[in-house]
C-alpha cells in the first residue's frame, strides 16, 4: 500500500476533488495522502484547495448556509443555496437577494477555515444583470449577527463602477477607488492581501484574469474573524447577486 492514496479529506482540499466525500471525512480534516512506513501512516503535503486557493472557506457544497447567520438589522432580503451550471467548485452556488435594502450574513465558526490577518481572503462573485447595486464582502466579522457592523467590508458597486474598503466595527473608511467598467453575468474575483501590519491591498479581476481595479489603505483594528456578504440594491428595486468558492491564500 505504500504510495498509495487513502481514502480521507484534507480541508486545504477542495471537495469536489476529493476522493472520499463523506461529510464526517470532509469536516475531520484530516490529509488526504498518506503513506505507510515503519508500520504506521506518514502523512504527505495535502494539495492545495484550487487554483488560486490554499484553504477553502465556503464552497456551498454542502447545500445549507447553517453556519450563517443573518445581521438582524440587515435582514431586508434572503439567502440561500442554489445548483447552477455557473458553479466555480462543483454544483452549488450562494445566492443572495435584497428587497431593495441592505441585507447581509456571516460567519464566525462552523466553516472549513478562515482567514485572519497574514492572509489574503478571496471571493468570486456574481452580478447576473446591470442592476444598481452595492455587493458586500466581509472578513474579519466578530458577529455573523452583525456582520455589517463588526468586520471589514469590501463594497462592490457595478453601476458606478467603484469599490471601498470600511472598518464597520469602528466606522471609518479604509481605502476606495474607482475602477474600469464592472461586467455583469460573469465571474469576478476579488481578493484582498490582509497584511500583519495593517496595511489592505484589495484588487478586483473579471473572468480573464485582468484586473478592473485596485485600492489600498491600512487599518490594524482587526486581526481575525469570519466572513459574509450582503446587497444592497441603491434604487430600492429587488435584485440578487451570486457568491461562490470562497476561500484564502496564505503566503
Amino acid at each position: 500500500m505504500t504510495g498509495e492514496l487513502s481514502r480521507f479529506t484534507s480541508n486545504r482540499r477542495t471537495r469536489g476533488e476529493a476522493s472520499w466525500k463523506t461529510d464526517e471525512d470532509w469536516k475531520a480534516g484530516v490529509v488526504e495522502n498518506v503513506e505507510i512506513s515503519g508500520g504506521g501512516l506518514v502523512p504527505t503535503p495535502p494539495p492545495e484547495g484550487g487554483e488560486d486557493l490554499d484553504f477553502v472557506t465556503d464552497n456551498f457544497e454542502d447545500g445549507s448556509l447553517t453556519e450563517y447567520v443573518v445581521d438582524s438589522s440587515k435582514d431586508n432580503g434572503s439567502a440561500s443555496v442554489v445548483q447552477s451550471s455557473r458553479s466555480l467548485e462543483g454544483d452549488n452556488l450562494a445566492r443572495i437577494a435584497t428587497n431593495g435594502r441592505v441585507f447581509a450574513l456571516g460567519s464566525t465558526s462552523g466553516l472549513f477555515s478562515y482567514p485572519s490577518a497574514g492572509d489574503i481572503p478571496t471571493f468570486h462573485v456574481l452580478f447576473p444583470n446591470g442592476d444598481n447595486n452595492a455587493l458586500y464582502l466581509y472578513y474579519g466579522v466578530q458577529q455573523g449577527d452583525r456582520a455589517n457592523g463588526t468586520g471589514y467590508r469590501v463594497t462592490l458597486r457595478n453601476k458606478h463602477n467603484s469599490m471601498r474598503l470600511d472598518n464597520r466595527r469602528s466606522g471609518g473608511t479604509v481605502a476606495n477607488s474607482s475602477t474600469r467598467n464592472i461586467p455583469s453575468n460573469e465571474w469576478l474575483t476579488v481578493e484582498v492581501d490582509w497584511r500583519t501590519d495593517g496595511d489592505h491591498f484589495v484588487k478586483v479581476f473579471d473572468s480573464e484574469g485582468s484586473e478592473l481595479g485596485s485600492m489600498s489603505g491600512t487599518d490594524s483594528g482587526l486581526t481575525s474573524g469570519g466572513i459574509g456578504y450582503g446587497l444592497n440594491n441603491r434604487n430600492g428595486n429587488s435584485s440578487v447577486a451570486y457568491v461562490d468558492f470562497v476561500g484564502y491564500r496564505s503566503p
